[in-house]
């Protein structure tokens, strides 16, 4: 069985609206444009994912900002423009998995300038459930 990643963060929605989000709901009928902006030194991973995320609810985004980009604090990494009730749904979910892999692949890459150039840095198999693949895929993009 082969692993689908938009299955995964269809469900990672799915998990976060539950019942659905009463402040987003009041906000339905508004349409904004938003950044999501670093605040620190970083390597960026699942800016992809985050886009998907969004995309899931119909919105418009745009990423700025590659995977493996290394970012300084204030960069714009992605915009984002549709409904305000929508991309609200959405925002905690990809900030969530953007963050997690952008910091892994930050620490992987602080590890890799670190070690040996002859040495191999490997990930484990202890993850959190469902975002294995993911984690997995950020420490690639680290190094």
């Amino acid at each position: 069985m082969s692993f689908n990643p938009k299955k995964q963060l269809l469900q990672f929605l799915a998990e976060d609206i539950g019942k659905g989000d009463i402040t987003s709901a009041l906000l339905t009928k508004k349409k904004i444009s938003v950044k999501i902006i670093s605040r620190e030194k970083a390597i960026i991973a699942g800016a992809a994912y985050a886009k998907e995320i969004f995309k899931i609810k119909g919105c418009n985004v745009k990423i700025l900002k590659k995977e493996g980009s290394k970012i300084k604090p204030n960069q714009t990494i992605i915009s984002i423009t549709g409904d305000a009730g929508k991309i609200l749904t959405c925002e905690r979910t990809a900030l969530n998995l953007l963050t997690r892999m952008s910091g892994i692949a930050t620490q992987t890459n602080q590890l890799v300038k670190k070690i040996p150039s002859k040495t191999k840095l490997y990930a484990t198999r202890k993850t959190a459930p469902g975002l294995r693949y993911f984690d997995k895929e950020a420490v690639e993009i680290g190094g």
